[in-house]
């Protein structure tokens, strides 16, 4: 009885000596001295339990994991081992695992709100937005003033759900709740900027940054806003900050690329496009910019080699045959152009999007006029200046659509170049 007693007292010391270690970070020592306690006492599950927090914080999940199984083995009714491995889990993206855990927990404990958080998040992990929901609200019902990642949470659901002033009702309460949240700042920002709120969104992507200046999505965020408003060198300066923390950003090299070619630094946003290609090969839509940027640098065979590409990729993109079609009908060089090719790409770009685009409406017009067919030229062109005056005629004078009156303007100067007789060259 006394050897027992003696061993359990030692086993103790070392078990407050690893706790001890572990709420000074010292992570390696604090597993040694647990790991004596467990080999003291091997019998007693909080040992086991604490080490895995010990493996976990030195990044060691898969044996804080085992030890969790251990612990839960020892001791099956325990709710903080069950939750403990549920978390482990989740970010090792056993969702399923996870889920057995969290409905363990809160078979035995249903008022626990990081459990529904945490089930929330799995649900979200599913894609079920729905069910996410609806756990992130039990989560904020059990916790109301202490809620902010609830909120945040409950309000990338509605995102996903497509309803963003439900999400941005969430996302000002996480930011009310903790102002030092600066992922909520950037989320917020993104649905501003989803309901054309560019001021709002400019701000919360500003917020976003100046709580964590080393993260590279808010730098984007704004410079998205700044690039719709025509700011190009604000918006160069945020997307060239966010390279530089996060070299390897894809979306950041292609609308820098974009920025570049709208101050007209075309080599520039060549070799931004090209690293981006580099980085995502499978990309028809980087396969399309770079395209659009050897078309008017006037390299024709470079461009619909391009395009060319970016179909082997997404064979049902509109955008894609529209372009090819463009070149082969209005390009100046003859050698380039292609009347047959150019209405059979222009119909299928037309096909894929029921007729309703005016744009590609023009370019079937362009290539039916490359053919000769400047009766169907005409047709195509009437229709597509039908779609446009509907498009006018339907927004607000408060608001007009200076882009759609601007192609009105030039559909109605090229219909009368078909009435002549005359086909489309245009010079990029």
């Amino acid at each position: 009885m006394m050897k027992t007693e003696a061993i359990t007292e030692q086993a103790q010391r070392f078990f407050n000596q690893g706790y001890e270690q572990l709420q000074r970070g010292e992570h390696k020592a604090a597993i040694a001295s647990f790991s004596e306690a467990i080999r003291l006492c091997p019998q007693v599950a909080v040992g086991y339990r604490y080490r895995a927090y010990a493996h976990s914080e030195s990044g060691n999940i898969t044996q804080a994991i085992h030890d969790l199984d251990q612990a839960l083995r020892l001791n099956p009714e325990d709710v903080d081992a069950y939750f403990d491995r549920a978390q482990e889990l989740f970010h090792q993206r056993q969702y399923e695992a996870a889920l057995v855990d969290c409905n363990q927990v809160l078979h035995r404990d249903p008022n626990r709100p990081a459990v529904w958080g945490l089930r929330g998040r799995i649900f979200a992990a599913f894609g079920d937005s729905l069910k996410a929901r609806a756990d992130f609200s039990r989560a904020i019902e059990l916790a109301p003033h202490e809620s902010a990642s609830y909120y945040l949470w409950r309000g990338e659901s509605h995102c996903e759900c497509g309803e963003p002033h439900l999400a941005l009702a969430d996302f000002s309460e996480a930011i009310r709740q903790a102002p030092q949240l600066a992922i909520a700042w950037h989320s917020r920002g993104l649905v501003h900027h989803e309901l054309g709120r560019r001021d709002e969104a400019l701000r919360d992507f500003s917020e976003a940054i100046r709580l964590t200046p080393e993260i590279a999505w808010p730098y984007i965020g704004r410079a998205m806003v700044e690039l719709e408003l025509g700011r190009y060198t604000e918006a160069l300066a945020d997307f060239t900050e966010a390279l530089r923390l996060q070299p390897k950003n894809v979306s950041a090299l292609e609308y820098r690329a974009l920025c570049y070619e709208r101050l007209g630094q075309r080599d520039a946003a060549l070799a931004d496009i090209q690293e981006a290609l580099r980085l995502q090969p499978d990309s028809a839509r980087l396969y399309n910019r770079r395209a659009g940027l050897h078309y008017f640098r006037r390299e024709y065979h470079k461009a619909i080699r391009d395009h060319v590409e970016a179909l082997k990729r997404e064979p049902r993109d509109a955008a894609t045959f529209n372009g090819l079609a463009w070149i082969w009908a209005t390009a100046p060089n003859p050698l380039i152009r292609n009347g047959a090719r150019a209405v059979e790409c222009a119909t299928r770009a037309c096909e894929l999007t029921e007729f309703q685009d005016a744009g590609f409406l023009d370019t079937l017009a362009a290539a039916h006029a490359e053919t000769g067919n400047f009766n169907a030229a005409i047709e195509w062109l009437q229709k597509a200046i039908e779609l446009l005056e509907k498009r006018v005629a339907s927004r607000d004078a408060a608001a007009p659509d200076s882009d759609a009156e601007m192609s009105l303007r030039e559909y109605r100067q090229r219909l009368q170049l078909y009435e002549r007789g005359e086909p489309l060259r245009v010079t990029p």
